[in-house]
């Protein structure tokens, strides 16, 4: 094998290899992986966070471009990962969901690339996930279809060739057996049977019936030709995209486009009716496949009638289809920046996200505010409230601070056939006062200070209560005010809630509303501070460990103010969710004054059996010393006479 493979080096890993191994022989299977020169940035994160640190940086020349290209093709040679290993995987706990979708070639490539001069951007990281997942979703059902078509191709092939025998003859064989005589050759073709002067007997077959079936024969054949290969080699487009021009310039720097899916870059005052008007346009053309395959279905049972069918067909729309027909609509993604939120277009979008198609609204959220702003994260949240509000569309928000709640969230909100808002988060790394980007790392921070927290509202719950379809689970401590965590150094230790001030820590815009601090009495975790009623005796603080030793940064007040802002859209989520209710709290207090009045009557009734008890001892007692005195008495009695 190593021989085969040359210089791209392979790895036996207990994952792949041993662990298979153990259960089946020959199941094992080989770790390999190649990078991709068109898409390296040189941001030297690969290098940085891998454990084993298989990375190593090399200067940007051409022999170890060269080179890596080289292993690329080498890569793209071998088999593509089997779909058993990656689905056992996907049922592992333990193994990442999105790394086992990625192992897949098919699913990996569907970004490829970047600009020569493109620098990193999470943005494209976060896009590259979704068109991922969505190649993930969207290729089984592809594959289902292929199937289907062949299994219609195959029914109608049969029927063909049962109508063309149906026309030779099966009885009478005078007419056969002499032009066989006249025939010379061991093999003989039907051309040259039927062309011969002397007429075969036969009978007469339904050319209007033949005609039609052979017709429709070729179309699915066409159709599934565009399935599996079409005029670009790999098929049917799985999804199709809009992007927001300002928000995606790594998507249009001709020629290093990276998408393998049809694309359009634009930003105008037509942007929703132009991505109106492109699905439009797909769900026509997709009704046409549907309108063939049920007109296959129909003649494959020997139920089609063109005079009652046709009619049928014709008018079938959108509300006709199935479930299993409506899943097999590529969805329509369109990416923007949350600048979209922020303009007029945003009221465009809702009426998308009102349709009835598999539109999929996708949000690459910077979650940058001015410190001035103080009302951009209430305008943040009224706009998820109004996505949410709308009850029809799926909303999900996420992150890669939960890389497999990440994965389920896009797989339900892109997978189901329904509007979906989806926002996930993708700073710009320009904005950031951090030495280390780490696109996990920092998603974390977002999503445990509820900076921005997971969200899942599925519309297809069946519950009158937004709250049963509304689940913040996919966050740490989602039933408490804040996620605690715990610092310490050889001299100090603190507790304390992770809030947006640890967020706004780590943003260049923010950095003058922080100021290092000395660890006394009167300084307390911001978390803490503004829980208090009067604390104008301490001091709102973050916690941070810098080369091994604790250190704590004064708040300003205006990250107090958006700490409290942050904690207010926190808690009305919660409310929504049904986490935080006036009812349970009522509930509680209710259950409290019984179990308080239930102790008191249990106390009572102690209180009564102990003075029962006591008088009883008492009166034995008494009764004890009665018989004493009185034996006593008669003994002294006795001796004296």
């Amino acid at each position: 094998i190593a021989d085969a493979l040359g210089d791209l080096n392979f790895a036996q890993t207990t994952t792949f290899f041993d662990a298979p191994e153990k259960i089946s022989k020959g199941s094992g299977a080989l770790f390999t992986l190649a990078v991709d020169p068109r898409a390296c940035t040189g941001c030297t994160i690969c290098a940085q966070i891998c454990p084993e640190q298989a990375f190593e940086m090399a200067d940007r020349e051409e022999h170890n471009i060269t080179a890596a290209f080289e292993l690329l093709h080498a890569w793209e040679q071998l088999p593509d990962t089997p779909s058993d290993i990656i689905n056992r995987l996907l049922e592992e706990e333990t193994y990442d969901n999105l790394s086992a979708i990625m192992l897949s070639r098919n699913i990996y490539l569907s970004m490829i690339g970047g600009g020569k001069h493109e620098s990193l951007s999470f943005a494209k990281t976060m896009s590259h996930i979704v068109t991922s997942v969505t190649e993930s979703i969207m290729q089984p059902r592809m594959q289902q279809l292929s199937s289907a078509v062949m299994v219609q191709v195959e029914s109608l092939a049969s029927q063909i060739h049962e109508m063309l025998s149906s026309g030779l003859p099966d009885k009478e064989f005078d007419s056969l057996e002499s032009v066989l005589t006249k025939l010379n050759g061991a093999n003989l073709t039907l051309k040259e049977l039927l062309g011969s002067d002397e007429q075969i007997s036969s009978r007469k077959v339904d050319k209007e019936d033949l005609s039609r079936k052979v017709d429709l024969l070729n179309q699915l054949k066409q159709f599934d030709w565009l399935i599996k290969d079409g005029p670009t080699g790999v098929g049917r487009s799985r999804y199709n995209m809009v992007l927001d021009e300002r928000s995606a310039r790594w998507g249009h720097t001709y020629p290093a486009n990276p998408f393998c899916a049809p694309n359009v870059v634009i930003w105008s005052k037509e942007f929703s009716n132009v991505t109106a008007g492109l699905i439009e346009g797909n769900i026509r053309y997709i009704l046409d496949n549907i309108r063939l395959l049920r007109r296959a279905s129909l003649e494959v049972s020997g139920k089609y009638e063109a005079s009652k069918h046709n009619k049928i067909l014709a008018g079938l729309s959108w509300e006709d289809l199935t479930d299993d027909e409506k899943a097999l609509i590529p969805p329509m993604l369109v990416i923007g920046d949350d600048r979209m939120l922020a303009d007029a277009v945003w009221s465009d979008l809702t009426q998308l996200l009102q349709s009835p198609y598999p539109m999929k609204v996708i949000i690459m959220d910077r979650l940058t505010v001015d410190p001035k702003d103080q009302g951009k994260i209430a305008r943040d949240n009224a706009e998820l409230m109004s996505a949410i509000s709308l009850k029809s569309a799926y909303v999900y928000q996420g992150s890669l601070g939960n890389r497999q709640s990440l994965f389920r969230g896009l797989v339900k909100s892109i997978g189901n056939t329904k509007p979906a808002f989806i926002r996930l988060f993708a700073p710009d790394p320009e904005t950031l006062n951090m030495d280390y980007l780490n696109l996990e790392s920092i998603s974390s921070i977002a999503m445990n200070s509820r900076s921005f927290p997971e969200i899942d509202m599925d519309p297809d719950v069946q519950s009158q209560f937004l709250s049963s379809r509304l689940s913040l689970e996919g966050n740490k401590s989602f039933e408490e005010p804040w996620h605690q965590i715990r610092l310490s150094d050889d001299d100090n230790e603190v507790r304390f809630g992770l809030t947006y001030a640890d967020w706004a820590f780590n943003q260049h815009a923010w950095q003058a509303q922080f100021a290092p601090i000395d660890i006394d009495g009167k300084v307390i975790p911001i978390s803490e501070y503004i829980a208090l009623d009067c604390p104008e005796d301490k001091i709102p603080a973050i916690y941070r460990i810098q080369k091994g030793e604790m250190k704590a940064f004064q708040t300003s007040s205006l990250v107090v103010d958006m700490v409290k802002s942050s904690q207010n859209s926190w808690m009305t989520l919660q409310e929504l969710s049904g986490v935080l209710t006036e009812f349970p709290e009522k509930l509680r207090q209710q259950v409290a004054k019984e179990y308080e009045l239930k102790q008191q009557e249990e106390i009572a009734r102690l209180e009564e059996k102990y003075v029962a008890e006591v008088k009883r001892v008492e009166a034995e007692q008494m009764g004890k010393i009665r018989e004493q005195l009185k034996n006593k008495l008669i003994q002294l009695a006795s001796k004296r006479e």
